[in-house]
């Protein structure tokens, strides 16, 4: 006799069991934003749980200023095109502005600035 799928502790088995309370949590959302891919839903729950990691900005910063004073242009360009899809073009810029502000010049066509900032204008 086949086991029964799902038990007191875990959802519904899908390709990833999750606990019990995310489960309803993710079943909850496929619901209510049923125009948007469970994929992406699940992609912004993570995204927001590496938000909440104490220092990640200060991290992201040292780690682009590190690239771009080695005048690591292809490292530059990949390191802010993997937060950009991460955390969103506006996150990527806000921290071009911060390492212009310091003095450290961004490599002019790997940055994202100019894309954002002609974007938000009317």
């Amino acid at each position: 006799m086949p086991r029964r799928k799902g038990s007191g502790k875990f959802g519904p088995v899908r390709s990833l069991r999750l606990p019990r309370d995310l489960d309803e949590w993710f079943e909850r959302r496929l619901r209510d934003q049923a125009n948007r891919s469970a994929s992406d839903i699940l992609l912004q729950a993570v995204h927001g749980g590496l938000r909440l990691r104490p220092g990640y900005m200060q991290r992201h910063r040292c780690t682009m200023a590190a690239l771009a004073l080695s005048r690591d242009h292809a490292g530059y360009e990949s390191y802010a095109r993997a937060l950009a899809d991460s955390f969103g073009r506006l996150y990527v810029s806000h921290i071009e502005a911060w390492l212009l502000t310091d003095g450290i010049a961004v490599p002019p066509e790997a940055s994202s600035l100019e894309e954002v900032v002609a974007s938000l204008s009317p």
